[in-house]
């Protein structure tokens, strides 16, 4: 008997994909199959979604521990020790600026923390030691976490948004180690508003 295929919703848990593949094995009364992060998995209307998914489990396992096992994934793993290595160098760089920064030039600090973002952002480097080296040196300079959030925001006011952005970038090394990504983006909208010399137009 032909298997049919059946394609589980993107983001879907795999306990919802197999009882959807359940379902549709009995609608259609034939085996169907689905392909679920790399592995098949195949189910009859009488077949038990606990079994099937300790099987789906168990396969990957055995892919993951033979992955492990791999060439390319020592391969993986040297590149990436080198380039953690690499964002711990660039991370303690831009900190040893710190003490050189000017706390009257808002263009400069933004342009630090999208610097900074690009490196910080890693686990491996995120440090508590680095995090609150971060937090003391802007705190110094008269920026606070979360500032001029709410009813403080005053859209188009030069100052207020660009202590906003450096606000949420702090918010966001006490809370998660890093800026947000999207520090980029509202860095780029404040230069192309307040600090033109630094704006990147975007390429098409």
């Amino acid at each position: 008997m032909t298997e049919l295929v059946y394609r589980a919703l993107i983001g879907a848990h795999i306990f919802d994909a197999v009882r959807h593949l359940i379902a549709t094995a009995h609608k259609n009364g034939a085996p169907t199959k689905m392909d679920f992060n790399g592995v098949t998995v195949v189910a009859t209307k009488e077949s038990d979604p606990v079994r099937l998914v300790a099987e789906w489990q168990r396969e990957m396992d055995r892919l993951a521990k033979e992955y492990r096992r791999s060439p390319e994934y020592a391969e993986q793993q040297r590149k990436r020790a080198t380039e953690i290595e690499r964002e711990i160098v660039q991370t303690d760089a831009l900190i040893e600026e710190l003490p050189l920064l000017d706390p009257t030039d808002l263009g400069a600090l933004i342009d630090w923390f999208v610097r900074v973002e690009g490196s910080i952002g890693d686990v491996a480097v995120t440090s508590m030691p680095r995090q609150q080296v971060i937090l003391g040196a802007f705190m110094e300079m008269g920026f606070r976490p979360g500032e001029n959030c709410w009813a403080a925001f005053k859209p188009g006011d030069r100052e207020n948004e660009a202590r906003w952005l450096i606000g949420q970038c702090l918010d966001g090394i006490g809370r998660v180690g890093s800026p947000h990504q999207m520090v980029h983006m509202f860095a780029q909208d404040w230069y192309r508003r307040f600090d033109p010399k630094r704006y990147k137009e975007e390429q098409p």
